[in-house]
């Protein structure tokens, strides 16, 4: 390596004049100098942002400097989410394109921040330091015109002395930072980069004579009950002259003094530093750990010769060992599990910043819902969030700010980069080596491994033995302590834990990728994890979905089909009024933009300027789009049988002035026209390819592009093929879908932005949205199936009929008197005896049985009977209120036989020229045309809204869309299957209804049989057989689709209250749910990008009605699935935001006689065999009935459940 590089792009300059790391000090002083010693320099700082620096203010350090020009940012912060450039989040790409470590390439964006301060009078004479906790990249630092020094590593703490340039009055600090530096290497993880001062800003005034250090390791004895508490205080001098000085260390619990010792005096010269220790023992101390985070008081002092307090310290620690030992990770003694989560530091307005109370939310929700580990994923966290961490019960696997995952083990192998290596793991252990939520240190992520590493272990393991050392990469490599694989299937780690030569605890560092509709399989993992030895958990990817929270408004369609598109852009003036520019507009999703028959015109008013690049202009994905090539070539394309496109190469001076751009397809020909003129055609014949992405202009959302600098003044889209003449009509002419002309306005719109949404290059789109919560900390059904999978309590019935169950305490520390067990049994969902149990004294580790004291008589012949247990904290806890759940059990009790349903026939069956009908009890049904029920009246009144179909095909959840899964469905044509009755025939109370459903130009489908059969207590018996033919992929699902009205807004049902999917069904919430739609709901869950969403398995019944009117039961045989929703399927495929979504004007319903499950193909095993569904015969059973929500209820519909055919 050149020795000649910048400071800014040489991995062997760290930085300069920054303090030794240390904990955290904050000097409290006793006597008459007990003034404050830290000041916040928090607040709004003036600030200057330039593109490079060239283009950078030059003497902006200098006190002479008027900086009166520049605007204001907040500190802490980072100027991304505060207006200045673009949000860019990659996963694994660097975000500044393609480079040469550790050359940083083109332009390299700098922030100048100034601000000034007075030194508080009563500091004079002491040592002030500057401390930024965190500073993304690089930081440079002048006060007072004088450069101080400067420091690289965006994570950690950054320390520098400023006694020497301060002066009284005001003082002026001036802190210029680079968005990237040859550190940015270093921190290539998978995150929204930001850039600025993001964490607290603080000065600290220190006597000369002061700690400079200090390091308490509770050890605990073999037996785990008494502990000597081992000290090493350094003292650092300052001053002019030799101090003799002692260290003395007390620990409190309350206010009662459990134990102090001191050390001997030691002479510290001028200018060096000594390391005093002591041994203070400690009898039978309340133990740390998660369950019971005790914590005691201590206060580190450093006195004089007369024994005066120069220097005082208070912090926190806990008594708790962590031990490898036979295989295991062990704290105190015991092999816990750690039901963990990785997490970052996001908050969707701020960014990296994040504020203390939002850390104390994140941990109130881990610990409500059985979390108890978090990976700080990948870097060190806020100190705050340590010390929270400590009191709420967290173990942490405390991790290194190392990931040079584009690069992958470039670094380690080169000793250039191992000295910035090793400073980001001394400054980790420096600051968090007193903690005892830290368990775990971990050397980073996704680097690759080789020296680099084991140069940090090896000092680890001189330095700080306490703790075990994690490193997924190294795999089994003898420098890490505990095996971190990433996204194994169950059967791999089942097979690590079987190896003959194991002898290290493996903990997933990574699972159950969440991104999205996800986190399936999760309890084939923790089966495997509670049965194996050398098995203890791990942390699913991740905890929260790292979206932005913007701000845009929309623009209304002109045309009568009543459309509208969000902009995210600027306007500015153009042809006609106002233009879009840098940005685009983006149309809800509705079928009268997804146009694939022949019959197209798109036409767009545009002014490319000097603008280069991928410029789309008006595109529904790749479906059809008109373009400028990064070539320079104007192209109408569309996608039929293959893409084809009409194009023509922009002559100079093309982007001078205005053009009116249009692109034509009759269905023979694509023709391209500017101002009117045809400039190229080319054959088209067929029909398009729906492609899943929504209408734009400016943007492709399929090919992730976005216009810059190009100003779009007109859209306009049409379902029919214009003439020559049509096309230079002033106004929209007939038959158009969409007129833009960003004249008309509509409200504001608050909505969650993820890669791309900015128009960012390079990005990896929605990779950022993997979230047990969303955004605004919102819990996703996932955590809800984690809670229930990790609860502390197993319950299993020894005898429910006689209320007798057995408990097992799952804690490894803690009696479970904490917690009240409250109880109820429920007939179709309606408690008809409850009560609460006295507190169990269940022993750590330990089973008891408990017997319930279940009512007389509470047996009703085919009702549903459970017997609920819940779990209630007794008492209130830091994270929870005194009642929250923490623990849930279910069984059924056996009840007297369900009476049979009468099958007898009912009404009058008739055939009627190849279809049906039925008469009967003042309905009417009958089908055959457009599907195996067409229309069902009653009294007069329209039930349905459509036909009654055949569904196969779900809208992709990210798993099916990333793993491959929703591209094998597209080929195979699912999602545009065609239904077309094949044979009728009615008879005997019976029809039957022969269907073939099959995309066209397929040879592989389905034939479908459905026999219908109107019985005498009013319900329609649907058994439907499914045949599958030809080539076809794993199904998403096998079921009915049917449409009603859209003031059918209100659902019942009986089964699980949340979302839950074949291999996401944990929860125990069996019961009575139901609740109404709103207008504009978007989802069951909050799903940061629509997908499929609002599942329910093993449902006896579902009820869809008007509020008070006509509505449809749906009764399962013996159960069904469903889900409901305003949105089309889709809807929910094309829409990459909720709001792109549009009601479709109908409450669409879906019943299922199966549904694939999710799994986690995301990144990680996909969907698991048994919760499949294979393309093979299957055949299902469901009742329908209609019914009146004014005239009957909830338990009418469960009186009506009662009654089988099986």
């Amino acid at each position: 390596m050149s020795p000649a590089l910048n400071f800014w792009e040489d991995p062997r300059q760290l930085g300069a004049n920054k303090e030794a790391p240390h904990v955290p000090l904050r000097p409290r002083l006793e006597g008459p100098d007990s003034a404050p010693t830290v000041l916040s320099l928090n607040g709004e700082w003036r600030f200057c942002w330039s593109p490079n620096l060239d283009s950078a203010p030059r003497d902006a350090f200098l006190p002479t400097y008027d900086d009166r020009a520049w605007s204001t940012i907040a500190v802490p912060g980072d100027w991304l989410t505060q207006g200045y450039e673009t949000p860019i989040y990659t996963n694994i790409q660097h975000p500044f394109g393609e480079s040469t470590p550790p050359k940083i390439p083109g332009d390299n964006p700098i922030g100048d921040y100034r601000t000034t301060f007075e030194v508080p009078a009563e500091w004079a004479g002491r040592r002030i330091s500057i401390l930024f906790e965190g500073v993304q990249s690089l930081l440079q630092l002048w006060l007072n015109g004088h450069e101080v020094g400067y420091s690289k590593d965006s994570m950690s703490p950054a320390e520098f002395d400023l006694t020497e340039h301060l002066r009284p009055g005001a003082n002026l600090l001036v802190c210029r930072v680079w968005r990237w530096c040859d550190a940015s290497y270093l921190e290539d993880q998978d995150f929204w980069r930001f850039s600025g001062i993001y964490r607290d800003v603080r000065l600290t005034a220190f006597p000369r004579v002061a700690i400079g250090d200090y390091g308490l390791d509770p050890q605990l004895d073999d037996d785990y009950r008494d502990a000597d508490l081992l000290a090493t205080v350094t003292a650092r001098n300052d001053s002019a002259e030799a101090a003799d000085v002692h260290a003395r260390v007390t620990v409190y619990d309350g206010a009662a003094v459990v134990g102090t010792a001191a050390t001997k005096a030691q002479t510290v010269a001028v200018g060096a530093r000594a390391d005093l220790n002591l041994s203070l023992p400690v009898s039978a101390p309340r133990l740390w750990s998660a369950e019971a985070p005790n914590l005691y008081e201590v206060t580190v002092e450093l006195l004089d010769a007369d024994g005066a307090v120069l220097h005082l310290e208070r912090t926190r620690i806990g008594f708790r060992k962590v031990e490898l030992r036979d295989g295991q990770l062990l704290v105190n003694g015991q092999p816990v599990l750690l039901k963990g989560v990785n997490r970052h530091e996001f908050d969707p307005e701020t960014g990296r910043t994040v504020t203390r109370e939002s850390m104390i939310a994140d941990l109130e929700i881990m610990k409500q819902h059985n979390l108890n580990a978090v990976r700080t994923a990948h870097y060190l966290n806020h100190p705050t969030w340590i010390d929270l961490c400590d009191e709420y019960g967290i173990y942490l696997y405390d991790e290194a700010n190392i990931e040079s995952h584009a690069e992958w083990d470039k670094f380690t192998k080169d000793p250039d980069w191992h000295d910035a290596m090793l400073q980001r793991v001394v400054a980790m252990v420096h600051r968090d080596k007193n903690h005892p939520s830290v368990i775990v240190w971990s050397l980073g992520n996704e680097s690759g491994f080789g020296p680099g590493h084991e140069k940090c272990s090896a000092w680890l393991r001189a330095n700080e033995p306490t703790r075990l050392i994690h490193y997924h990469p190294a795999e089994a490599d003898p420098s890490i302590d505990v095996l971190g694989p990433m996204y194994p299937t169950v059967e791999r780690i089942i097979e690590m834990n079987n190896d003959p030569d194991a002898y290290r605890p493996i903990v997933m560092c990574e699972y159950a990728h969440s991104m999205g509709n996800s986190t399936g399989n999760l309890l084939e993992y923790w089966t495997a994890i509670e049965t194996h030895h050398h098995l203890q958990g791990g942390f699913i990817w991740d905890w929260v979905d790292q979206g932005l929270r913007r701000r845009s408004t929309w623009t209304l369609d002109r045309s009568d089909q009543g459309n509208r598109a969000l902009v995210a852009g600027e306007m500015v003036t153009g042809r006609r009024g106002r233009a879009l520019v840098d940005g685009y507009a983006t149309c809800a999703s509705h079928p009268s933009l997804n146009i694939t028959q022949p019959g197209l015109t798109l036409q767009v008013a545009v002014f490319l300027g000097d603008s280069s690049g991928e410029r789309p202009l008006l595109t529904k994905g790749e479906q059809y789009g008109l373009r400028v090539t990064a070539d320079n070539e104007l192209e109408f394309y569309v996608l039929a049988a293959e893409r084809t496109a009409a194009s023509y190469a922009l002559p100079a001076g093309f982007g001078d002035r205005w053009h009116w751009l249009s692109g034509v397809w009759d269905g023979v020909t694509l023709a391209l026209f500017v101002n009117g003129q045809k400039v190229a055609d080319t054959p088209c014949d067929g029909t398009l390819q729906p492609q899943g992405f929504t209408l734009s202009v400016g943007r492709n959302s399929q090919a992730r592009q976005t216009s810059w600098g190009v100003q779009l003044d007109e859209a306009r889209l049409y379902a029919r093929a214009l003439s020559p003449d049509e096309l230079l009509a002033e106004r929209a002419v007939e038959g158009c879908r969409l007129w833009l002309d960003f004249e008309r306005w509509g409200e504001e719109v608050d909505w969650i932005a993820y890669g791309h949404d900015y128009g960012e290059l390079p990005t990896d789109h929605n990779f950022c949205l993997n979230g047990l919560v969303g955004p605004d900390r919102l819990r996703h059904p996932g955590l809800v199936d984690y809670t229930a999978i990790l609860q502390p309590v197993e319950v299993a019935a020894v005898d429910a009929e006689a209320g007798r169950l057995l408990v097992r305490n799952k804690n490894y520390f803690v009696d479970l008197s904490y917690l009240s067990p409250r109880w109820s049994v429920t007939r179709d969902g309606q408690v008809i005896a409850a009560g609460e149990l006295a507190p169990l004294d269940i022993a750590a580790q330990s089973e008891g049985e408990i017997t319930i004291p279940l009512p007389a008589g509470w047996a009703e012949p085919g009702a549903h009977h459970l017997l609920n247990l819940t779990f209630v904290l007794r008492e209130d806890a830091v994270w929870a209120d005194a009642g929250h759940p923490l623990a849930w059990f279910q069984a059924e009790l056996p009840a007297p036989a369900a009476p049979r349903l009468d099958t007898a026939p009912a009404g009058r069956l008739v055939a009627t020229g190849g279809g049906w009908n039925w008469t009967g009890n003042g309905a009417e049904m009958g089908g055959g045309r457009w599907g195996a029920i067409d229309y069902w009246r009653v009294n007069g009144q329209e039930l349905l809204a459509g036909p009654l179909r055949f569904s196969a095909w779900r809208a992709a959840t990210d798993n099916d869309r990333i793993s491959g899964m929703s591209r094998r469905w597209f080929e195979a044509g699912l999602h545009r299957l065609v239904e077309r009755v094949t044979d009728v025939q009615a008879g005997s109370g019976l029809v039957t209804v022969t269907t073939r459903a099959q995309a066209p130009g397929h040879d592989c489908g389905f034939d479908v049989t459905y026999n219908l059969r109107s019985v005498a207590g009013g319900d329609l018996v649907i058994e439907q057989s499914v045949a599958p033919f030809g080539e076809l992929p794993v199904l998403p699902r096998l079921g009915l689709e049917l449409r009603l009205p859209a003031s059918m807004n209100y659902r019942w049902w009986y089964g699980h209250g949340e979302e839950t999917y074949a291999d996401r069904q944990n929860m125990p919430d069996v019961g009575l749910h139901g609740y109404r739609l709103g207008e504009d709901e978007y989802l069951h869950a909050d799903y940061t990008m629509p997908q499929e969403h609002g599942h329910h398995t093993a449902t006896r019944w579902l009820a869809v009605a008007e509020p008070r009117g006509l509505g449809l039961l749906a009764i399962g045989e013996p159960t069904l699935e469903f889900n409901v929703s305003r949105y089309d399927d889709w809807s929910l495929e094309e829409a990459q935001h909720p709001w792109e979504l549009r009601p479709c004007g109908q409450m669409v319903v879906h019943l299922d006689g199966c549904m694939s499950g999710l799994g986690n193909g995301s990144c990680g095993p996909g969907v698991r065999p048994p919760y499949q569904v294979p393309a093979e015969n299957f055949a299902w059973t469901v009742r329908l009935r209609a019914i009146d929500s004014a005239q009957t209820n909830p338990t009418d519909w469960a009186n009506l459940a009662r009654t089988r055919l099986i």
